[in-house]
């Protein structure tokens, strides 16, 4: 189980899971996977790299008990990630020494300012404000 997927990476490519001997029984949205060698999917289209957002809502499975499963200590959840302010520490850390070196904001904001072009305006307005 560990050693497969990079195996396959290795030998196919980034896209091994879009091979029909690869591909899962149910339809994954997965755009964080997307675009080079051996793309078979579409590509998702215009659908944008990021999930989390009010793009594309989050669709959950129903939780069911599994008869005969393994009794667990604590909950088991399919997806339990929240964005806290704890994630944004590092790159809060980053500016205050980008913002020490001279003209290092301006070559950061030039750095990552062609990246947010194509980005939905009211994000850009977001990820340029805060």
């Amino acid at each position: 189980m560990f050693s497969y997927p990079d195996a396959a990476r290795y030998r196919v490519g980034t896209n091994y899971q879009q091979l029909p001997s690869n591909k899962p029984l149910s339809q994954v949205y997965s755009p964080y996977q997307r675009d080079g060698a051996g793309t078979l999917n579409g590509n998702y289209g215009g659908d944008p790299d990021y999930v989390r957002s009010g793009f594309r809502k989050m669709a959950f499975r129903p939780h069911s008990a599994v008869q005969g499963h393994v009794d667990w200590n604590g909950r088991l959840q399919s997806y339990a990630t929240e964005v806290t302010e704890k994630d944004f520490e590092q790159s809060r850390e980053l500016w205050h020494i980008i913002s020490k070196e001279e003209g290092g904001q301006k070559q950061f904001l030039d750095n990552i300012t062609p990246t947010l072009m194509p980005v939905v305006p009211e994000l850009r307005e977001k990820a340029i404000g805060e």
